[in-house]
């Protein structure tokens, strides 16, 4: 397992962004790549490896297990495959906010040697999709703001605006070396 280390206190900054659903462009996907919903019960153990895999590289990253992610909400989660295997992974949900229904993604990454090839597209065609299905007024998430081709995507491809910028700091002792949420 990598971690990144520091033995002071770090900032990690998150760019919190929106898009109304109405303003969902087309996305068109590459038909080798299969996007399939997210089965709690038969899926706990891919979804955690994929999210385990497109995470490491961040430095906020922290380890998730297969029992957390049979106990969260994932009604628009997927996994998208290339000749049956699992190279990406989004999970998301749904809440009834004061501001109206939202879409949130709160995991999305795409297994390294497969991105650029149209994986990420598939993924949020079918993560769109879902939030329309039920009636999702706004789509949110929030990207680590060293994370700029996720930015760069989410903003320029897909027209999502920044509404917000936080900051945190944090004691700089990774979340996995302590347990593992």
């Amino acid at each position: 397992m990598n971690y990144w280390f520091s033995w002071g206190p770090v900032a990690l900054t998150y760019v919190t962004l929106e898009l109304e659903i109405e303003k969902i462009p087309d996305l068109n996907p590459p038909s080798d790549v299969k996007v399939r919903r997210y089965d709690p019960e038969k899926d706990a153990q891919t979804l955690a490896m994929l999210h385990n895999e497109t995470m490491k590289e961040f430095r906020d990253f922290a380890e998730i297990t297969q029992d957390f992610l049979k106990k969260v909400s994932t009604e628009c989660s997927f996994i998208a495959e290339i000749d049956g295997a699992p190279v990406g992974m989004g999970l998301c949900t749904v809440a009834d906010t004061k501001r109206g229904r939202l879409g949130y993604i709160a995991e999305f990454g795409v297994i390294k040697r497969y991105r650029r090839r149209g994986v990420g597209t598939a993924l949020l065609k079918n993560i769109l999709n879902c939030f329309k299905a039920h009636k999702v007024d706004i789509v949110t998430c929030e990207v680590l703001d060293e994370n700029d081709l996720t930015l760069l995507i989410l903003r320029d491809k897909l027209g999502f605006r920044e509404v917000e910028r936080t900051t945190i700091i944090s004691s700089g002792i990774p979340l996995g070396l302590f347990g593992q949420r």
